[in-house]
């Protein structure tokens, strides 16, 4: 049998044998502090696989997707619990976390906190953020490494729910062909680099063809570069952009978006046309004023 064979053997994993695994699991690690009482905020929900969150920070709490209990819905692969608490300084998930309530204010946040380097943690990440009310996943990991990702791309890959967004890696590991798992070019996920115009010298059409979301700063195309932060790299990208596809859930034709072709199609075709340097060139705005509603034409720096 082959390495691919045997890991969807393994992987093939009915969602609801997920959610039971989910559910025999403890609730907290014994030095994990308590996660703030609260209820569902509603809203459209999206799950970040992640290095851990800060839930106990007020801003992350108040928009945690709960349960009917008021439990978060959640889960922590690296310590085998319910709680994916990792301190703030500790990783970028807290951060990460953050970046994503600011940029789209109508969303609840799912957590799961997986190993990056560990092919079996990053699948089961995936397994069971299909079983949750996420329609959105941001993945807060890339490597160059394609085995890594290959259990994460089998247990996703017929899944017609849930749309992942994935940082394309750098400039290096993309001409190399070796940034994972943006490069295995799957059907329900979006792979997101950063552009910052005018530091950046070209425009991403040129010369850089592998990534589908070149993703700016929200408003930029609006208001200008420099106004608000930009992605740093594709990971903060792949956050960014996961917002705005929360915020295009929330547009006029709920129907067109029910399956992920329909919302991945959306996203991608929200692209504006800017230019830089005299070259034009497609980027996403992850602009979304009081939540669900998109203000702005094609900018120009």
């Amino acid at each position: 049998m082959t390495a691919v064979m045997s890991w969807r053997v393994i992987w093939a994993i009915p969602g609801a044998v997920m959610l039971l695994f989910a559910a025999s699991l403890p609730l907290a690690a014994a030095d994990d502090p308590r996660v703030p009482h609260g209820l569902d905020p509603g809203g459209v929900a999206i799950a970040l696989i992640t290095d851990g969150v800060d839930d106990t920070d007020p801003k992350v709490a108040a928009r945690l997707a709960r349960d009917g209990e008021g439990e978060p819905i959640a889960l922590d692969l690296i310590d085998g619990d319910v709680r994916p608490f990792a301190p703030a300084e500790a990783g970028r998930g807290t951060a990460l976390a953050k970046r994503l309530l600011s940029t789209y204010r109508n969303s609840r946040l799912v957590v799961v906190r997986a190993d990056p380097e560990d092919p079996v943690s990053l699948a089961k990440a995936a397994v069971f953020v299909t079983r949750t009310p996420s329609r959105i996943a941001a993945v807060g990991f890339w490597s160059r490494a394609r085995e890594t990702w290959l259990p994460f791309s089998q247990a996703i890959e017929k899944n017609g729910r849930v749309l992942f967004i994935a940082p394309g890696g750098d400039m290096r590991a993309r001409s190399e062909g070796a940034n994972f798992p943006a490069r295995l070019r799957l059907s329900n996920v979006v792979s997101a680099a950063p552009f910052n115009p005018p530091a950046d010298q070209y425009a991403p059409a040129v010369g850089d063809e592998k990534i589908d979301a070149w993703v700016v700063a929200p408003g930029a195309t609006m208001f200008g570069a420099g106004q608000t932060p930009a992605p740093r790299d594709s990971v903060e990208a792949a956050v960014l952009l996961a917002a705005q596809a929360g915020c295009t859930l929330e547009g006029p034709e709920p129907d067109a978006l029910a399956d992920v072709a329909g919302l991945k199609a959306a996203l991608l075709a929200q692209a504006r046309a800017i230019t830089v340097n005299g070259i034009s060139a497609n980027v996403h705005d992850p602009m979304c004023w009081y939540g669900g509603i998109r203000f702005g034409e094609p900018g120009r720096f």
